[in-house]
């Protein structure tokens, strides 16, 4: 959805569109900003001026995303595309790896050392379940 329906009441670029999740995990309400996952927008200015940036700024408890959460695309299907995706894989990689709180290691130290390796499965069986055009 356009940010500026989600936000009318503040100024937001017509070029800037931002992703929502009913259903995200250890979200703490039902107001736009606990279901905000990410964003993408056309950069306006400068060298990269007309590519589409993408950034998934939710956040959960343990330890750091290990893989990008952000980047640039052509268009904005990719930039949206790759957004919801890394969202997903977020999503996923949490729940596989969940924190066992403080002082107690986390199982994301049982991950995998090679962030690309990570839930390869997992996002294969994704893709397989996704309808097709």
């Amino acid at each position: 959805m356009r940010t500026s329906e989600a936000w009318p009441d503040s100024s937001w670029l017509e070029t800037s569109f931002t992703m929502f999740d009913e259903h995200k995990p250890h979200r703490d309400g039902d107001g736009l900003w606990d279901t905000y996952v990410g964003g993408v927008h056309q950069e306006p200015h400068g060298p990269q001026q007309g590519s589409w940036v993408w950034s998934v700024t939710a956040s959960f408890p343990g330890p750091r995303c290990p893989f990008p959460t952000n980047g640039r695309e052509p268009t904005r299907k990719e930039a949206g595309q790759r957004c919801r995706e890394t969202y997903e894989r977020m999503v996923d990689f949490y729940a596989k790896y969940p924190w066992r709180g403080p002082g107690q290691s986390s199982a994301a130290d049982e991950a995998p050392d090679d962030p690309s390796d990570l839930l390869d499965d997992d996002l294969d069986a994704l893709d397989r379940d996704q309808p097709k055009p």
